[in-house]
């Protein structure tokens, strides 16, 4: 059985808009909303797998290329959660 879904709006920088685009050009994604709901979905196993509560931080990173920059004041947190995910970026206290 397809479970229905829900319309929910959000808004993205353009950064994210032009990833989620690349990747439904590219075959990676169907859809722009298949690719939000499988980084929301790689979010939520990232914070079971390192037993962590922050959606945001958690998103960010999922988020975040390898090379990316993000400025933070979570260090601890958001080092925690890229080793976790294998994503190497350049955390920055502001």
């Amino acid at each position: 059985m397809t479970q229905r879904k829900s319309r929910l709006t959000v808004s993205l920088d353009p950064e994210l808009v032009d990833a989620a685009n690349r990747a439904v050009t590219s075959g990676a994604a169907d859809s722009v909303s298949a690719w939000v709901s499988a980084a929301l979905i790689a979010a939520g196993e990232l914070l079971g797998s390192t037993r962590m509560s922050d959606v945001v931080d958690a998103a960010v990173v999922v988020l975040a290329a390898d090379g990316n920059e993000i400025i933070t004041l979570d260090l601890d947190d958001l080092e925690t959660l890229a080793a976790s995910a294998g994503r190497h970026v350049e955390l920055i206290r502001p």
